[in-house]
């Protein structure tokens, strides 16, 4: 799975100028990382967060074991756990967008 153009258009928008390969990288990361299933909404939010806080941040969290072990929901309420007040909002954009789409079933 790679990133899809309208996280990579939402990161240049927030970021400025980003790098289409250092975004790639990141993307190869996250495909490593987890182990499950995805919809690209919930990968491009992984990699909205990843990009964030770093790749490292991703692979020590508690959204990615709870991931990791088909616990979507509670993954998803993970990402309001990272970052301070200033990043709330966006974290919660990564929470809303995980969410979004047709919904996993098992």
């Amino acid at each position: 799975m790679v990133p899809s153009k309208a996280i990579r258009d939402r990161l240049k928008k927030s970021e400025g100028e980003l790098l289409t390969s250092d975004l790639d990288a990141i993307g190869i990361s996250v495909s490593s990382l987890v182990k499950v299933p995805l919809t690209q909404n919930q990968f491009d939010a992984l990699v909205d967060f990843a990009h964030s806080l770093g790749t490292e941040a991703l692979k020590i969290s508690t959204l990615l074991k709870m991931l990791n072990r088909w616990n979507y929901f509670g993954a998803a309420e993970q990402f309001l756990h990272w970052g301070g007040v200033e990043s709330a909002a966006r974290r919660a954009e990564e929470r809303e967008l995980f969410l979004s789409g047709p919904p996993r079933i098992s």
